[in-house]
């Protein structure tokens, strides 16, 4: 999260999109961790948005795993496409802040396109994840989202 070493690094000729073993890049890992301001630079030095790390995650959906509501608004504004689905469990970035109960996130991906009607691979959806998770607030913001178009 230290935004000035991250901008020092990538000023020294630090690639934007260089990943780890597991192909996570640091815009993953700042985006996970909730530090804007990291994240923020590491867009304007060409980090790649919509990068899959090993199992099919991106940068957007790491964000939206914790109540990272404002990381989750940068990325979308940037073109992190709300509807991509892990390999390992299908899971998207609204199921896992929904989830997690981050109520929040959920709507900020509701208003950026993020289909409440796609299915993991056991076939639950993210209000499914909110239900079974105890988050009412959630289920109920994803229930209203879709009051004109059924959840599948």
């Amino acid at each position: 999260g230290l935004a000035q070493k991250v901008q020092s690094l990538l000023a020294q000729g630090t690639d934007a999109n260089a990943a780890d073993e597991n192909s996570r890049t640091a815009l993953m890992l700042a985006a996970f961790n909730g530090h804007t301001h990291a994240v923020r630079e590491l867009i304007k030095n060409g980090a790649e948005i919509n990068t899959l790390d090993q199992i099919g995650r991106t940068a957007l959906i790491y964000a939206a795993s914790g109540p990272n509501k404002d990381v989750v608004q940068l990325l979308l504004e940037h073109e992190a496409s709300p509807n991509i689905v892990d390999k390992a469990e299908e899971f998207t970035a609204l199921m896992f802040a929904a989830a997690e109960g981050h109520a929040q996130v959920v709507q900020v991906l509701m208003e950026h396109g993020a289909d409440a009607s796609l299915k993991d691979i056991d076939g639950e959806t993210a209000y499914d994840f909110a239900v079974n998770n105890g988050h009412a607030q959630v289920a109920k913001t994803l229930t209203e989202a879709h009051a004109e178009k059924p959840l599948k």
